[in-house]
């Protein structure tokens, strides 16, 4: 999985795509990876989980690269193809396996997500957000996309197209005060606008969350 993201002012990257070389547009001098330093919230790298340049197999954290100190703890994981480390990337088993990031309570953000699905599933599956009566998130719901925020009293949702299991796809949202817009693959998948105003924070605090918990109230 790859997730990148980046807001007005705050900005959540999770990245095992690719690292990026100097001949990279994307590539800044001081920053190997090529992400937006400004309002940088919080980046893992499904390579350089641990922050030293090297893999691991074996981590049960995975390392915050932002500089925020705010490492993931890796649940309910086990050591395999379908429940654990593979050589660039973190597999989800999809019943129990989660990636707690913390409390990341924001006002507007944007989220990204690269991924590849092995099955389609009858209901709803969190990709990374804290929903729980409150917050923002990415998900598959069926065999669609979904974005959503909890801005005034409910939650704003962007359904957008079909995608293909097993095949790598690309899932980003944007939430500006205002309006929140996704994106398929980089292309535009469908806007809502809001009445306007801050992402309404989760209630308990609930944690951000990539993948099984937390499960939108």
């Amino acid at each position: 999985m790859r997730y990148v993201g980046l807001g007005q002012n705050h900005q959540i990257v999770v990245n095992n795509n690719e690292y990026y070389s100097q001949n990279s547009k994307y590539y800044i001098a001081t920053n190997k990876y090529g992400y937006v330093l400004n309002g940088l919230e919080l980046y893992y790298d499904g390579i350089d989980n641990q922050g030293t340049g090297r893999h691991s197999t074996s981590a049960t954290t995975w390392k915050d690269l932002s500089g925020n100190n705010r490492d993931g703890t890796l649940i309910n994981f086990g050591n395999s193809a379908v429940s654990g480390w593979n050589a660039n990337c973190l597999s989800f088993d999809g019943v129990n396996d989660w990636v707690n990031c913390g409390v990341l309570n924001l006002d507007n953000v944007t989220l990204e997500a690269a991924f590849i699905e092995r099955s389609y599933t009858s209901g709803w599956r969190g990709i990374i957000g804290n929903w729980e009566g409150g917050g923002y998130g990415i998900r598959i719901s069926g065999t669609a996309l979904a974005t959503e925020v909890y801005v005034g009293s409910k939650y704003n949702v962007v359904n957008s197209s079909k995608y293909n299991k097993h095949k790598l796809t690309t899932l980003s949202m944007t939430y500006d005060n205002l309006s929140n817009v996704c994106y398929v693959d980089g292309k535009k998948g469908g806007t809502i606008t809001t009445e306007g105003g801050a992402i309404k924070p989760p209630i308990n605090n609930t944690v951000l969350a990539i993948n099984s918990n937390p499960r939108r109230k």
